[in-house]
């Protein structure tokens, strides 16, 4: 029983995953991307111009007679700068590949091994918030110097399903993505970090109403974990996306993620206030 409840509920992220992509049709984006330049707490350094990106998901299927059907299909993300492996499967879904959806949020991410400065050499993550048509994403690449793993890039990408981001005409829909930078009152719900970790973190408003969290350094050893964070005002409605991961070795494998979705003309009365706190399970 218990086998069959983790089919379906890889079969259950399988599919919404999907959904998110788009289901075969096409997000337009406008990607900017930041260069994170200097020691210590790098700063963001914005490359000129903004990149026109087409992203979108193709279903294969494989195998038409698995006995799961899921087994016998695989997703594929045709875009720029993927952070997931080049063909996804349901199992992926189980924590130690990085991948999980809930509700309109999602998280991927893809490594590539290293035996000479850590377990890896460089590490691809990506944070994901959906609405309708909407679609806010960051993307964070970092590369192993001397075994911590070093922020290289900040790409965040504004998308819209159908049409060009900037030949949208609705306005709240443009405020969404282009908007004043920032979440209004900071990040709506502060995770915890690793003890001792709060200097290894970047705090960082984007437009669009949006604020990150995440790590520029992240050590390849020791049993603290990490978490990358995502806050979005989209319209009515205003969403966190809290990737948490394992720390050491298994700093790929994803521990849980979480989302917080409140209405956001009541986000305020209903502001967490019991401190950096994980959510109950």
């Amino acid at each position: 029983m218990r086998e069959e409840g983790l089919r379906r509920n890889d079969e259950f992220q399988f599919e919404t995953f999907y959904q998110m992509l788009g289901e075969g049709n096409t997000y337009f984006g406008e990607w900017t991307t930041y260069d994170a330049v200097g020691e210590g707490v790098p700063e963001l350094k914005k490359r000129d111009g903004v990149r026109e990106i087409v992203s979108r998901g193709e279903k294969l299927v494989l195998d038409p007679d698995a006995e799961w059907r899921v087994d016998g299909e695989a997703l594929v993300l045709h875009e720029e700068e993927r952070c997931c492996p080049a063909r996804i499967t349901s199992r992926d879904f189980r924590g130690p590949q990085g991948l999980m959806c809930v509700g309109g949020a999602y998280t991927t991410c893809v490594t590539t091994p290293s035996s000479e400065s850590g377990p890896f050499s460089n590490l691809r993550a990506e944070v994901a918030l959906t609405f309708e048509h909407l679609r806010f994403r960051i993307k964070l690449s970092y590369d192993a110097v001397g075994g911590p793993l070093l922020l290289k890039t900040l790409t965040v990408c504004r998308e819209l399903l159908h049409e060009r981001p900037s030949e949208m005409t609705h306005e709240e829909q443009r405020m969404a993505l282009f908007g004043p930078p920032g979440a209004k009152g900071g990040l709506y719900d502060p995770p915890p970090v690793g003890e001792g970790q709060g200097a290894n973190y970047m705090l960082v408003d984007l437009e669009g109403g949006a604020t990150a969290l995440f790590p520029h350094t992240m050590e390849q050893e020791g049993e603290n974990g990490w978490v990358f964070s995502l806050d979005w005002t989209a319209e009515k409605f205003r969403y966190q996306a809290d990737r948490k991961v394992f720390g050491g070795d298994r700093i790929k494998n994803l521990y849980r993620l979480e989302l917080v979705e409140v209405q956001s003309d009541k986000a305020d009365a209903y502001r967490p206030n019991d401190g950096p706190v994980n959510m109950p399970r």
